[in-house]
């Protein structure tokens, strides 16, 4: 062999040895090379709107890439789902939103479940079961024997879809029955049990409870919530029931998976940051998580089948 050839497959094999060195995840470090979008399932100005807004900042600054957050509330979620489905595979669009029950209640979801996949679970926020002052129920006790004493004249106030399904869950739970009745919106729910229009609601913020306009029943968590000391947990009385909200990034299930992984090493960054601690954590009294995408995956599987019990035994069916 020559010279000339041996140095020509030497630079070969070199060239090979140093390309099977470059990790995986190389393409995901120019990410994203184009406009970016997050759609919100959610109004502008809470709490999912301006974790979208961090991740946005974050991607911005580490990037030099426009980034666009856009809300797209309404649907159960199938109007944000929907337009990042309808956009191209490429992991340059994606979806802010929680967990994802639309199919239980919409007979006409553009997409199938498959077709989406969480990337990872930003926070959680464990709900609250509370009560109207006018309603003169101070515990968890009180709060059954009444329900129970006078079935079907209890009323709870539910946001539809998700929040709809945590009231029949709760109720399933504790082994009462009470009139659902539906709002708009969590702004115009919280007014309806400060005025006792409604005996109680399930809560994720506590701020009316703080303040003392609303009364808290029983918690959900490990633990007892330090803003709330003497209520409570689920897991402390004994009730196999833990009710929570939870806030995640979602894309289509046909994105490449580096980039997956690229948006969920960079949404465990901005969950452990002083932005994230000062306007989420303190702010609005949501707990950090930061999943990996197996753990969201497999928690989204689960609560889906979970809520799916709960709407067949509720007699919920989509329309």
């Amino acid at each position: 062999m020559s010279p000339i050839r041996r140095r020509i497959i030497a630079a070969a094999v070199l060239t090979a040895l140093c390309a099977a060195a470059v990790p995986p995840l190389a393409q995901a470090q120019t990410f994203p090379t184009k406009r970016f979008t997050f759609y919100v399932a959610s109004t502008a100005g809470g709490s999912l709107d301006i974790m979208a807004r961090l991740f946005a900042d974050q991607l911005r600054k580490k990037t030099d890439q426009a980034i666009l957050v856009e809300n797209r509330p309404g649907g159960n979620d199938t109007l944000a789902m929907g337009a990042m489905v309808a956009a191209p595979a490429d992991g340059h669009s994606m979806v802010i939103s929680g967990n994802h029950i639309a199919h239980l209640f919409v007979k006409s979801v553009p997409y199938e479940l498959p077709a989406i996949t969480p990337v990872t679970i930003l926070a959680q926020t464990p709900f609250t079961i509370v009560a109207s002052k006018s309603s003169n129920l101070k515990n968890i006790s009180e709060f059954v024997a009444h329900a129970k004493a006078n079935p079907g004249k209890l009323t709870q106030g539910a946001v539809a879809g998700l929040h709809a399904l945590e009231m029949y869950a709760a109720q399933f739970a504790l082994g009462f029955q009470a009139n659902v009745i539906p709002y708009k919106g969590f702004a115009p729910l919280e007014t309806a049990v400060m005025s006792g229009e409604v005996d109680s609601s399930i809560f994720g913020n506590l701020a009316k409870v703080k303040s003392g306009q609303i009364t808290a029943i029983v918690t959900a968590g490990d633990k007892r919530n330090p803003d709330i000391p003497d209520v409570p947990t689920f897991k402390e009385l004994g009730i196999s029931y833990e009710p929570r909200a939870s806030y995640s990034v979602w894309a289509r299930s046909d994105t490449p998976p580096d980039l997956l992984e690229r948006v969920n090493r960079e949404a465990q960054e901005l969950v452990q940051s002083p932005d994230w601690t000062e306007r989420i954590t303190k702010g609005f009294g949501i707990p950090p998580v930061g999943s990996t995408r197996e753990v969201a995956r497999n928690y989204m599987t689960r609560e889906f089948q979970s809520y799916k019990a709960v709407a067949e035994r509720a007699g919920i069916k989509p329309q």
